[in-house]
């Protein structure tokens, strides 16, 4: 028999991937690991040296920035659901979330094209920056980097706990759906918690307010 939550939570809300990636810039210099590894007498080696291809630069760092607010802001709209990255969204947010995921998205795109077009005057200023450092052929061209930025998203149905479909004995079958109803139970627990949580924290917000609104200007507390 289908638990009520199951379909409860399955009809009010959806599953949610998102991933924002960003060109890291950074590139393992194994002569320069080397010559650490010489100049302090190592026995083997100790370690790596990696580099900042564009050190001295903003421009990919505002990138990473933005990408993680979105991130942060990903976070903010849905609830805790599985650990592969799947976040719990309301059916009741689904067209809020989509305007501003797509204004967020178009502002990631807007900065991403304005650093492609710096990038031949940001490897020149890297190659001052850098000294002995500096690797003409460690910078791929301009369209190889403009596939390492990317923000996809995905949307998914919120399966029921007895959503298994594998055919296999029925001792082994009953052992799987149960725990995959605790695993259920648990992300629905979390993602409720969550819920809580955040509500406890607007309520207490505004509880301090009151309090806050209650005090006369003699500083002393009005009777309700």
């Amino acid at each position: 028999m289908e638990n009520h939550n199951d379909v409860s939570i399955a009809s009010s809300a959806m599953l949610v991937e998102l991933s924002v990636s960003c060109w890291t810039a950074r590139k393992l210099d194994k002569r320069v690991s080397a010559e650490v590894d010489v100049n302090k007498n190592t026995k083997t080696n100790a370690g790596n040296y990696n580099k900042n291809l564009l050190a001295g630069t903003g421009f990919l760092d505002t990138i990473n920035k933005y990408a993680a607010n979105i991130r942060a802001w990903h976070i903010s709209q849905t609830l805790p659901w599985s650990d592969n990255g799947s976040r719990l969204l309301p059916v009741s947010n689904f067209i809020s979330y989509k305007e501003n995921l797509s204004k967020l998205e178009e502002n990631f795109n807007a900065l991403v094209q304005k650093f492609l077009i710096a990038y031949p005057n940001l490897v020149s200023a890297a190659a001052f920056q850098l000294g002995d450092l500096f690797n003409r052929e460690e910078y791929p061209d301009a369209d190889k980097i403009a596939s390492k930025f990317k923000l996809n998203v995905s949307f998914f149905p919120v399966p029921t706990a007895g959503d298994f479909r594998i055919s296999t004995h029925q001792e082994a079958m009953t052992e799987a759906i149960e725990s995959c109803q605790k695993a259920y139970e648990q992300r629905l627990n979390n993602a409720m918690g969550e819920a809580w949580h955040r509500l406890h924290e607007c309520l207490t917000r505004m509880s301090d307010r009151l309090t806050i609104d209650l005090v006369d200007r003699w500083g002393n507390r009005q009777e309700v």
